[in-house]
């Protein structure tokens, strides 16, 4: 059939947009090249991870109240969100989801006491009372939006803006319609979103669910 192509996946290719995110053309290229460097830069970002659950572990005014087991704070952040203590605001839980995909980057000196939680063991632990489990899940989305989150944040909008940049001559050469800088960064933003559906973009399995966590924590 004309305009289609019989892959995994085949768009309709007047469909250029999406054809470009599976097929790749000259601005894609871009877009792949800029989430690679991403990829990098958000796994650098998430390090602090193991160190940020042990931190968040310490409850009460500066951290001067009971030590709550790490161990169980873990079991419950990686267990299912549906038994989540009440309390956690949506923002709370999705920095919590993006914190659980970023895990999946992170080698077991980076874990910590998560250790076994992330890769589904069944630790032993002290299991703590729903109000300090929630005091502490909510201490560490703070930590987590503050020091790992927000740099996310930072090094999407850089990289946003250097790709975005890198495209905008390539859109006049290619299809002779010039572009601003802010459309330059839409257009980035937009094929690397379809790179993402289409499952065409050089990361790894772990990035394409971190991916997905932070545009969900974004878009609140």
């Amino acid at each position: 059939m004309p305009g289609l192509r019989d892959d995994a996946y085949w768009v309709d290719e007047s469909d250029h947009a999406l054809a470009c995110a599976l097929y790749g053309d000259c601005l894609f290229d871009e877009v792949k090249e800029g989430v690679a460097e991403l990829e990098v830069l958000w796994e650098a970002a998430a390090k602090p991870f193991g160190k940020l659950l042990k931190k968040a572990s310490k409850t009460g005014v500066f951290g001067l109240g009971p030590v709550l087991d790490t161990k169980w704070l873990s079991k419950v952040l990686f267990g299912n969100p549906s038994g989540w203590p009440p309390g956690l605001s949506v923002k709370e839980k999705k920095t919590l989801l993006l914190a659980r995909s970023t895990a999946g980057w992170l080698t077991s000196a980076e874990l910590g006491d998560a250790v076994d939680s992330m890769k589904g063991f069944d630790p032993t632990f002290k299991k703590e009372s729903e109000d300090a489990t929630a005091e502490a899940l909510k201490k560490f989305a703070a930590l987590f939006t503050a020091e790992v989150a927000n740099k996310m944040w930072d090094d999407y909008d850089q990289i946003s803006k250097k790709y975005g940049k890198q495209m905008r001559p390539l859109c006049e050469q290619k299809y002779n319609e010039s572009c601003t800088e802010a459309e330059g960064i839409e257009m980035f933003r937009g094929d690397l979103s379809r790179g993402w559906k289409m499952r065409s973009l050089p990361i790894s399995a772990v990035s394409y669910h971190v991916y997905a966590d932070f545009i969900d924590l974004i878009s609140i």
